[in-house]
Formats: C-alpha cells, sequence, structure tokens
C-alpha cells in the first residue's frame, strides 16, 4: 500500500520538524498546502495525491520512529476503514506555556472518548483508506444534506470553515458504515505551546464548539447516537476513565458549547435559506 501524508500549512515553522519526522517513514509522498481552509487544502491534497492510503497530521506535530506501521497496521492487515492516534505533550516546545498540563489533560480526556466513539476521532494523525474518502465524496455530490447544499466530489465539506470539517467527515464515513479503530501506540508529539494565553484557549474553545455542533445539526445527528469503534490496546494500568480535572477556564467550556449550537443553528439555516432562494432562481 502507497501511503500519501497531507499536511495543511497555515505558515506555521513548525512544520519543518514535522517534515523532518516524516522522512525516515517509508511514505511515498508528502504533499504540503497552503492555499484556502483547512478543509479546501484537504481537499486539494486528496485529488492530487496517489496514495492507496492517505494519512494527515498537522504542522504542530511529529511522528516518532514506527508511526507508519503502527497507525496504518489495521487498515493493512483488514481491521479498519480509518484510524487514529493519540498525542503526547512535546518534549521540547517551541516556547515554555502555563497551560501545558491543562492541554494535556484535555487531550488524554478526548483520547479516552476516541477509544468509544469514532465520530470524535481528530484528523491530525489518521489515516484512511482512499476508498472510504473517495465514498464520502460520492455520498455528498448525488444528496442534499439537512443544511440544503449538495456536495462537490469532494470528501471535506468547504462550508465549515471554523473547524468541525473532521467531526463532519467521522459522521458521514460512519453512516456509511466504515470502521473506524483507535490505535494507542500510534502516538505522536503535539506541541501546543502556541496557546499559552487565556483569550487564545477561549477562541480555540468557540471554534471547536462552532465546528462540533455544525457537523452534528448538518448531519441530523447527537454526539452520543453513533459509537462503534475498534479498541486495538488498553492503557498502560488497563482503566479507561475519565478522572475529575477542575481548571477555571472550563467554566467557560458551557458558554462556548452554547455560543457555538447558536451560531451553527444561524448558520444552518442561512444554508438553506440561500438554497431555496437558488432552487427558485433557476
Amino acid at each position: 500500500m502507497r501511503i500519501s501524508v497531507c499536511i495543511s500549512d497555515a505558515g506555521d515553522d513548525r512544520i519543518a520538524r514535522t517534515l523532518r519526522s516524516l522522512s525516515s517513514q517509508g511514505i511515498h509522498e508528502v504533499l504540503v498546502e497552503r492555499r484556502g481552509t483547512v478543509a479546501e487544502s484537504r481537499n486539494r491534497m486528496y485529488q492530487e495525491s496517489s496514495g492507496d492510503i492517505l494519512a494527515f497530521i498537522d504542522t504542530d506535530q511529529e511522528v516518532p520512529p514506527g508511526w507508519v506501521e503502527a497507525l496504518s497496521g489495521p487498515l493493512r492487515d483488514g481491521d479498519a476503514d480509518f484510524t487514529c492516534g493519540p498525542t503526547r505533550p512535546h518534549p521540547d516546545p517551541r516556547s515554555r506555556s502555563a497551560y501545558a498540563a491543562y492541554h494535556a489533560e484535555l487531550e488524554r480526556r478526548h483520547y479516552l472518548r476516541c477509544r468509544n466513539d469514532q465520530t470524535v476521532f481528530p484528523m491530525g494523525n489518521s489515516m484512511w483508506a482512499r476508498y472510504v474518502l473517495e465514498a464520502v465524496a460520492s455520498s455528498r455530490s448525488t444528496a442534499v444534506d439537512r443544511a440544503g447544499s449538495t456536495g462537490a466530489g469532494v470528501p471535506f465539506d468547504e462550508r465549515f470553515t471554523m473547524g468541525g470539517e473532521d467531526f463532519d467527515i467521522n459522521l458521514r464515513a460512519t453512516r456509511l458504515g466504515f470502521r473506524g479503530a483507535f490505535v494507542d501506540r500510534a502516538w505522536v508529539w503535539h506541541d501546543q505551546s502556541n496557546l499559552d494565553n487565556p483569550l487564545k484557549i477561549m477562541r480555540r474553545k468557540l471554534r471547536y464548539c462552532y465546528g462540533g455542533a455544525l457537523a452534528h445539526l448538518t448531519n441530523g445527528t447527537r454526539p452520543i447516537q453513533m459509537t462503534r469503534v475498534a479498541v486495538l490496546s488498553s492503557p498502560s494500568n488497563g482503566t479507561a476513565t475519565l478522572r475529575p480535572y477542575v481548571h477555571w477556564l472550563e467554566g467557560f467550556q458551557k458558554v462556548a458549547q452554547a455560543a457555538g449550537f447558536a451560531a451553527a443553528l444561524w448558520s444552518t439555516r442561512s444554508w438553506m435559506f440561500s438554497q431555496r432562494r437558488s432552487s427558485r432562481g433557476t
């Protein structure tokens, strides 16, 4: 199987470190796209790539030796159609942040969810069989979704300009019957030192909550509805429970969720109104 690695880059100088870590992984090709939103850049790379498997990695991530073999294993063995691995705090971040422990705990909790719900897989550090992306693209081209818009023959919905395109494609792939696998040992280093003040963290929470709500409204789903996932390994301590964690920034989470849902609801209604006007015009 040939593997194409796709990287959306908005001018992050950490990409040099990402590319160095990929150089000894036995990858067929690495594509970097700097144009457009994340969804637009990923669609371009999907169209330009030639691999049987497409891997997506972020510019703030760095892969260890053996990453490709670990993350692609379930695809090669026929146990899954797409995979995702966790992250670990980078041992040598670009800068030091007082919020490093907070980010690490949030990611730990999120990847515990990934063990039981393939619809919440992040796109960064994931691999997809090309036929899955082709099927999602085909389904978007032939069906009108709840927002009233048709697809354009590409897997990522380019209306998602502020995040959420990964939740959307997870939901669509799950609905089509494809199997996701969380691979515990396929981890990558993650440098989140740029999120070094509360305002940056709050803005990201707002974007993520908006994108997640938009994905579920567009697909007519709720986060608890689709929960099938293969867990290929267990935590070293044999448990997978959420520990209580209190940080003052968590008080903003409910605000972000409410604001994100309201903004997503407005967006979907605007899309439907635009579609109706366009239909009447033709």
